[in-house]
């Protein structure tokens, strides 16, 4: 019976609970890091005083081959789902042996190609702006601003999946894909979520209407019961009014700003204008809190396009 038992439910084997064991001891490792990394100004906003979130990061970026430091500015968190920039995934590809070049790139066309080590054959992924058009970003800011930039970078996360699936662990999509993408973030399906209703102020009823009067209404002629009556005392109502910008994105900005080279505070602002649509804007303290995280990004965006350029 014992022998019987064994040949259906075998043992573990011995290396697989020393490698469970080596990674247990590197996550731990990692959180320590992780924990002195996020206290300061060297790590993404988005990992700012998360060690947990900057933990996975890391460990996430040690499977291919990144540094603390690299896994953390190499991966973006879009909706609760972590991906690496499509630069990151060519950088990984480059890493591993395999060949990743650009044919031709231009603001209305980019084929990059590539070749596994010690393949001839020669893959090749072709991003235009007719098919950005028809996938319907060829509307979106990022695509107007830098329509070349992008294309590329749709281009090399698609040709990194085609010859270097095993050297990026299959990563599924590059942050450039789920930023376009929103069908990404639910396996495949937009989630058609109803828009949120406006939130409706109590209103009082009227002092010069007779309390009588006012009791006798019947509850099904009275309609819908009005939200109950705020105390007389106590805080403000809620206006429903977005957060505003946090001193943590205001310090991510000015970081932001002075790597991109944008140094003047007019050019700034322009800049914040045009990715958030609004030419009201007076100074950065003004900015809701979506609206900074928008800009925050577009930075990062055009940091990665300059560094490509040089």
């Amino acid at each position: 019976m014992t022998t019987e038992l064994a040949r259906l439910d075998p043992p573990i084997k011995s290396t697989q609970v020393a490698e469970l064991v080596e990674w247990a001891e590197a996550a731990q490792a990692a959180h320590q890091i992780a924990i002195t990394l996020v206290q300061t100004s060297f790590v993404p906003e988005q990992f700012r005083d998360k060690p947990h979130e900057a933990t996975a990061a890391i460990l996430a970026g040690a499977e291919v081959g990144l540094s603390p430091l690299g896994s953390l500015r190499s991966f973006d968190i879009i909706k609760g789902v972590a991906a690496p920039r499509a630069m990151t995934l060519r950088a990984i590809t480059q890493a591993a042996g395999h060949e990743v070049w650009i044919d031709e790139s231009s603001s209305t066309r980019a084929i990059v190609a590539g070749r596994r080590r010690g393949s001839e054959r020669v893959e090749r992924s072709t991003w235009t702006m007719d098919r950005a058009r028809t996938l319907g970003l060829a509307g979106k800011d990022q695509y107007r601003k830098q329509p070349e930039a992008m294309l590329i970078a749709r281009a090399t996360s698609e040709l990194c999946r085609l010859i270097a699936s095993d050297a990026i662990l299959g990563i599924s999509y590059s942050i450039e894909e789920l930023v376009d993408d929103p069908a990404a973030l639910n396996g495949g399906e937009v989630e058609d979520k109803p828009k949120p209703k406006a939130k409706r102020t109590a209103k009082r009823k009227p002092l010069d209407q007779p309390a009588a009067e006012r009791s006798s209404i019947p509850d099904s002629a009275a309609g819908p019961k009005p939200d109950p009556e705020p105390p007389l005392e106590g805080p403000p109502f809620d206006d429903g009014s977005p957060p505003k910008i946090t001193p943590e994105q205001i310090t991510g900005l000015h970081a932001g700003f002075t790597e991109l080279g944008v140094k003047d505070r007019e050019s700034r602002l322009a800049y914040a204008r045009h990715v958030v649509r609004r030419d009201d804007l007076t100074t950065s303290h003004d900015l809701t809190k979506d609206e900074a995280s928008a800009v925050i990004d577009a930075i990062r965006v055009d940091i990665a396009a300059k560094e490509h350029e040089q």
